[in-house]
């Protein structure tokens, strides 16, 4: 077990004075151990992945106020920039590949994509309790690669797309939003499939009952509640990028669909949305998600957690908000175009 982290097991759904229960909780002085490098031979724009050994005293390892881990990351050059670290919880394929099962103790890590070969450097910053230590410098060795680099808008033309390298990328692909009843060895056959016939795109949806990392704790395994993050679908999510690396795929991730926030009659959705108050949570009609600064509080914590988990994929193609958002309940536009301003912007 990692040093300053207790594992501790607590009643699923049991709410408390600042919200859902996290089953991982730290008792411990911050501080910062030992930080490997935990990718074999790194490359430019391939990503580099790093672990440390954290202690610290929270309740809630997904909340930045609680404890936060950041990344100054130095490259060649005056490449400058800080990226967040991560709470993880590991898991490994179960026997007949269709979801995952516990496979060691939780850690702290740190992703990372360098965008040139040379020597980079990595420093850790834990701030808990109204501390702030740091670690020492880990430098990372980045080779050249052919890697042509992330997916922006083409400089060139804005209305195109092209990979960092200047190399054109014209998205073709299938939106496969969610599995069916093989869960990961769907997309096992999936995008090896896709891949084959040539496509190069595929759009997944984060919903709640899906790959989300928030719901209900009673009803779907993993989840917690609002705030306490899913860990099994976050190992999910981490296994399809694997796989779309494996078969030359882009993801766009759908992070919520309008079902979420729609409260007509027959439509499951609302009724297990974690920030219902029916579940535990503090949201009394779906409109007020938009405005409630709780709300968009959380909402700014979990871009954070996704950033740092995932934003570091050369896989990645886009960040989408919302599935169809004019679906939710009483749509207007004075209400939701700032909440995505807001989001977009941070």
């Amino acid at each position: 077990m990692r040093w300053g982290l207790i594992l501790g097991l607590v009643m699923a759904g049991r709410a408390g004075a600042d919200g859902p229960v996290s089953p991982w909780t730290g008792s411990a002085k911050p501080a910062i151990g030992s930080v490997r490098i935990l990718t074999d031979a790194p490359g430019a724009n391939r990503t580099v992945e790093l672990v440390a050994d954290v202690a610290g005293t929270f309740a809630n390892p997904f909340d930045p106020e609680d404890i936060a881990l950041d990344a100054e990351i130095k490259g060649p050059g005056k490449i400058r920039f800080t990226q967040p670290g991560f709470f993880y919880v590991p898991f490994k394929r179960t026997a007949d590949l269709t979801g995952g099962e516990p496979d060691g103790a939780p850690s702290w890590r740190v992703r990372f994509l360098p965008s040139v070969p040379g020597t980079w450097t990595v420093s850790l910053t834990l701030k808990n309790k109204g501390k702030a230590v740091r670690s020492k410098a880990v430098s990372v060795e980045v080779a050249a690669s052919s890697e042509p680099g992330v997916i922006r808008r083409n400089p060139a033309d804005p209305y195109r797309f092209a990979f960092s390298s200047g190399e054109p990328y014209v998205p073709v692909g299938l939106n496969v939003c969610w599995s069916e009843g093989k869960g990961l060895a769907d997309y096992d056959e999936w995008f090896m499939k896709l891949g084959r016939a040539g496509g190069n795109w595929a759009r997944i949806w984060m919903i709640y009952w899906h790959l989300g990392l928030e719901g209900r704790s009673d009803k779907f395994e993993g989840n917690h509640g609002y705030g306490v993050y899913n860990m099994l679908n976050a190992w999910k999510l981490d296994e399809l990028f694997r796989l779309a690396e494996r078969h030359d795929l882009k993801l766009m991730l759908c992070l919520d669909s309008f079902n979420e926030l729609q409260s007509h009659p027959g439509n499951p959705a609302w009724e297990d949305n974690p920030y219902s108050v029916e579940n535990g949570g503090f949201l009394i009609r779906t409109t007020d998600f938009w405005t409630s600064p709780l709300a968009r509080r959380l909402y700014r914590r979990k871009l954070r957690y996704l950033v740092a988990r995932y934003g570091a994929s050369p896989d990645l193609f886009a960040w989408e908000f919302w599935n169809e958002v004019d679906g939710t309940d009483d749509y207007d536009t004075r209400r939701v175009a700032p909440w995505h301003a807001e989001m977009g912007a941070f």
